[in-house]
């Protein structure tokens, strides 16, 4: 522990640990951060919720939060570790909201028949919340289609994304800021049966102070959960992600993308656990990193026995635009039972010369058919976020670090 005035530096180990400890060699089994905190703690920062006027989504208070539900959060891994979710647990007081969708009583589901009722629009809810520890506890209750977006960095309440620096200025021209108090924070979900939650988690803060994020989701029978996660934010950061399908047919898909640049580290975990039978899981990654960054991916796919006939899949795309990078990639494939299916695959490597020839023979500039690249992977999260603030805040904060980034390399 670092102390100065009345900032405090907090090095917090163990974060993002692997299932199975077994990469000593390339040093993954875990991160490392060193917050910024106030006297060794993080204070509370208490969320601020803007729902949809279908009032789909409700805050719980204390007569609606009884030991039954409060057990059903506590046995949800921390994607982060154990360290984490103490500092957490510390720091912050729990925070719930229910997602349950408004039907009518004519369209309610039919007790006798067991069938789903008509299709209704999602509710939508986004949360803010500020720097310090959050403990975030959602849950989605049958049959329900819901949206929660939880930004950090920028306000989808404003068309206008809050960024510090000019997109079309360099490195030089954009000084790092004083970094504030650091950011950790914790959603917990759990997707009843015939749920339908989309998630969507971005990153775009300009705060030089580190971060970390553990999201620990459980699917029940049918449930469906979708994330859509953009980390983008110039301090080093962590982010993890544990899910347990355990309901037959549950499924899990995540969309995700990353940028790391200068002396960043960045480092981002999924561990998926299939429990149910015919569990689904997909994980789609795409980044990019520049100059001496340090970036970390692990994924990890965990068929439990008993899970027949599931399917996991997992793919990450990375573009290096330096040799100083340090680019470690960990894709797990755990097996206990035999009628499943596993698959991984990473494509990783430096912006090839024959291609940037080609996009400049079009008439694009150097910098611009290296943009082309990055985003061109890039795309498919943003088309998936929906929101339009937050996809333009995130649009944002992407073109201007891309720019910065391409900047320097080429001008290295």
């Amino acid at each position: 522990m670092v102390e100065d005035n009345d900032v405090t530096l907090v090095l917090l180990d163990g974060l993002d640990p692997l299932p199975t400890p077994t990469w000593r060699r390339s040093n993954t089994n875990s991160a490392s951060l060193e917050l910024v905190t106030e006297a060794g703690s993080l204070p509370a920062a208490i969320p601020t919720v803007t729902i949809s006027d279908d009032g789909g989504v409700r805050e719980l208070d204390d007569s609606d939060v009884d030991e039954a539900l409060t057990a059903r959060f506590e046995v949800l891994e921390c994607a982060a570790g154990p360290e984490a979710a103490a500092l957490i647990a510390a720091s912050s007081t729990p925070y719930y909201l229910e997602a349950r969708t408004p039907r009518e009583p004519a369209l309610a589901r039919s007790a006798a028949t067991d069938t789903p009722s008509e299709a209704v629009a999602a509710t939508q809810a986004v949360v803010t919340s500020g720097a310090g520890a959050t403990d975030l506890r959602v849950i989605v209750r049958e049959g329900t289609d819901a949206t929660f977006i939880w930004p950090h960095g920028h306000n989808t309440s404003s068309t206008d994304p809050v960024l510090a620096v000019d997109p079309a200025a360099t490195a030089s021209e954009n000084p790092a800021p004083t970094p504030s108090c650091s950011t950790g924070r914790r959603m917990r979900l759990v997707a009843e049966r015939d749920a339908h939650v989309k998630l969507i988690l971005t990153n775009t803060s300009e705060d030089a102070a580190p971060s970390f994020e553990s999201i620990d989701l459980l699917a029940e029978q049918n449930a469906h959960i979708e994330v859509i996660q953009a980390t983008l934010g110039r301090a080093s950061s962590t982010s993890g992600l544990s899910a347990g399908l355990v309901g037959d047919d549950a499924r899990l898909t995540v969309r995700s993308a990353y940028l790391a640049s200068g002396t960043q580290h960045v480092d981002v975990s999924y561990v998926v656990h299939h429990l149910g039978a015919r569990t689904e899981c997909h994980l789609d990654t795409h980044g990019a990193a520049f100059d001496e960054a340090e970036k970390t991916y692990k994924g990890t796919i965990d068929f439990k026995r008993g899970c027949v006939q599931s399917i996991g899949a997992e793919r990450e795309a990375v573009l290096l635009f330096s040799d100083r990078v340090s680019n470690i990639s960990t894709p797990v494939i755990l097996c206990e039972e035999e009628d499943v299916e596993g698959s991984h695959a990473a494509q990783i490597g430096h912006v090839e010369e024959d291609v940037l020839f080609y996009l400049q023979s079009r008439g694009l500039s150097v910098l611009q058919a290296q943009q082309v690249l990055v985003e061109a992977g890039f795309s498919p999260i943003l088309d998936a976020i929906g929101d339009t603030d937050t996809r333009q805040a995130v649009q944002s904060t992407l073109t201007a670090r891309l720019r910065q980034g391409i900047d320097r390399r080429n001008h290295a």
